[in-house]
């Protein structure tokens, strides 16, 4: 795989927030006796519109029979009897009664029977509707109308791995592309994003491990398969997209864009129908709230709506932790890590008349106008507008993320300004202008011709 990387600096424009009339329903799971123990880590909608859920801690008791075992030093024991703790996944109807087949403790496939003693590592599904749950290094694929196992896959084995020996690094939520290709990555840094095939052969590393520098939980690829939504929640961007023109036949590392700064993100869905990206903030960030979840137009890279959930919840400290829609995308299912008071999941819905209202600002009072004229030859001026007195810096960036010009760094007060750039000596080609002003950050970009 190609070494060649060209890093696009930021160029989205957050939008000022707006209550995108997305309508809280309750939790799905609060009438269910027993309902399953909080700290979610993974929630997923299947093929036949069931809703899947997983917390990270152990939830739920498998029986074991007595056995014998050996010790350390060689000597034989016997275990008696007794219940154990594990994990469970639990599979909801919409009317919030479970399925037939829920709870999910014991996954068979191949003939290997696996306790889920593991924590959980998220659910996603899979072109065919079915479910793919992470279990601490693992993959299972999971028969969405039986909850039967189908598949297994340790991506990241250490070396000489043998399925008994459960020896890897842990990994993240997978992503699908439309051909059922699996893309995976882990929740350390410094491990390559990897991709399967639909049988989950070995494809190829798609981004080298030094491209990979964050902490991650998950991960998302669009459809055509040609671009990567790598969400490292402690790399200050909400996502790093890698490119590629030609999918797993090109070079993914040939553009990088950094989208959503200040953005952090532990979840990650595609909504049906619009075909946003929606992503769940972990702690707040400029107008971005702790606990909501804002979708992200991959077509302009600006924010188009968002679910801002009581502060009720986000009081409690959650993180999200999972994200799932209904087949028309109208209703969305949430879970939150961090917390015991939480329920396992939340349902919201899609309001009639339910329309985003972006002004291309990122907080009420401030606002980066386009550049005039644009295109533009030597000459151009940069509007823009604060809303209190503060330090200003306005920088031009090059498309590599090179600092070429810094037009102001200073206090300014109140107020509309304009901005003379003069490009003279610059090699024609677009650049990026970027606001830096009270924690706030703003991105445009422009055309410079000779």
């Amino acid at each position: 795989m190609k070494k060649l990387l060209i890093v696009l600096f930021a160029v989205c424009v957050v939008s000022s927030l707006a209550f995108g009339q997305w309508t809280a329903q309750g939790s799905l799971t609060s009438a269910t006796p027993g309902w399953p123990a909080a700290y979610g880590q993974g929630c997923a909608v299947d093929g036949a519109g069931k809703i899947w859920y997983t917390p990270y801690y152990n939830s739920d008791s498998v029986w074991v029979a007595e056995h014998h075992d050996t010790t350390a030093a060689g000597e034989d024991t016997t275990i008696l009897a007794q219940y154990n703790n594990c994990r469970a996944i639990y599979v909801f109807n919409p009317d919030g009664s479970e399925a037939s087949f829920s709870r999910i403790k014991i996954l068979t496939v191949d003939g290997n029977s696996d306790t889920l003693w593991n924590s959980a590592r998220g659910l996603r599904t899979d072109p065919n509707g079915d479910i793919v749950a992470g279990s601490w290094i693992a993959y299972y694929r999971i028969n969405h109308l039986t909850g039967e196992g189908m598949q297994f896959l340790v991506p990241y084995p250490r070396e000489n791995h043998q399925r008994d020996d459960w020896d890897g690094e842990s990994v993240c939520a997978a992503a699908f592309d439309d051909e059922g290709n699996m893309f995976t990555c882990t929740v350390l840094p410094g491990f390559p994003l990897k991709a399967f095939d639909d049988v989950w052969d070995y494809i190829d590393d798609v981004v080298a491990a030094e491209n990979h520098s964050a902490y991650s939980r998950t991960m998302e690829i669009s459809g055509d398969g040609n671009d990567i939504y790598y969400c490292g929640f402690s790399a200050g961007y909400a996502y790093y997209r890698f490119h590629s023109d030609a999918g797993l036949d090109g070079d993914y590392t040939t553009r990088i864009d950094t989208l959503l700064p200040g953005g952090s993100v532990e979840s990650v869905s595609w909504q049906p129908v619009t075909g946003y990206l929606w992503g769940g903030q972990t702690g707040t960030a400029g107008t971005l709230k702790a606990g909501c979840f804002y979708a992200l137009d991959v077509t302009t890279d600006l924010l188009v709506d968002s679910i801002i959930v009581d502060t009720s919840i986000t009081n409690l400290g959650v993180k999200p932790r999972g994200m799932g829609f209904s087949a028309d995308g109208e209703t969305a299912y949430l879970t939150y890590f961090n917390s015991w008071d939480n329920e396992a999941v939340y349902v919201f819905t899609k309001g009639p008349g339910g329309i985003w209202e972006h002004t291309n600002t990122m907080a009420v009072g401030y606002e980066l106008k386009q550049n005039y004229p644009n295109p533009f030859n030597a000459a151009t001026v940069i509007p823009f507008r604060i809303d209190k007195a503060a330090d200003v810096k306005l920088t031009v960036y090059d498309m590599v993320g090179n600092e070429v010009r810094t037009l102001v760094d200073e206090k300014m007060d109140k107020g509309s300004y304009n901005i003379d750039f003069d490009a003279t000596g610059l090699a024609t080609g677009m650049y990026v202008y970027r606001l830096e002003t009270n924690g706030l950050m703003f991105s445009k970009k422009m055309m410079f011709v000779k």
